[in-house]
């Protein structure tokens, strides 16, 4: 199942660094309106502010909206790279862990 923009706005916005506040501020709008757009809130996100976001997070829109293509080109590598030294299997399972934490704390 699709994850709501809400919740994939919200991680692109940690993995940039930056709190509520600051995402707010540099995207030039209230923190109760930003609040809204990651609670999920709001109906709508306006199109025009894609591009801002895109340059706020520092991230392409496609890494933004499209996590599971790049958590399955992940997991493809990862599978390839065990069949070629299975004594991998620790260190790809931490940052595996990692990976999951961070998309979703």
């Amino acid at each position: 199942m699709p994850e709501h923009p809400n919740i994939l706005i919200r991680a692109a916005r940690k993995r940039a660094g930056l709190s509520q506040r600051e995402a707010a501020k540099k995207l030039n709008m209230s923190f109760s309106t930003y609040n809204r757009i990651e609670q999920g809130s709001t109906s709508s996100i306006k199109l025009a502010l894609l591009p801002r976001i895109r340059e706020v997070f520092d991230q392409p829109l496609d890494e933004i909206f499209a996590p599971a293509a790049a958590a399955q080109e992940f997991i493809e590598s990862a599978k390839k790279a065990l069949a070629a030294d299975p004594e991998q299997a620790v260190g790809l399972s931490n940052e595996i862990l990692d990976a999951i934490s961070r998309q979703f704390s």
